[in-house]
């Protein structure tokens, strides 16, 4: 059985798990958020900055657009 250990603490694999979808994270990528782990998927559905326009998750201009948008809001 794995174990993982995050911020000193250990974890069975099944035990940590997303706060969100509560899904084991395994080998997933996760962030943190309020003393918890959230997968990037759920991370990207549930609390990621959207792009006025087109609603997508991506990196940001100054204005709030996503770069890869193009046009005005």
């Amino acid at each position: 059985m794995k174990k993982y250990e995050y911020k000193g603490k250990q974890w069975h694999e099944q035990c940590f798990c997303c706060k969100v979808c509560m899904q084991p994270i395994g080998n997933k990528s996760f962030i943190p958020r309020d003393q918890e782990v959230v997968c990037v998927q759920c991370y990207e559905e549930q609390y990621a900055q959207r792009c006025m326009k087109c609603n997508g998750v991506s990196k940001f201009s100054e204005y709030g657009t996503e770069i890869d948008c193009y046009g005005a809001v």
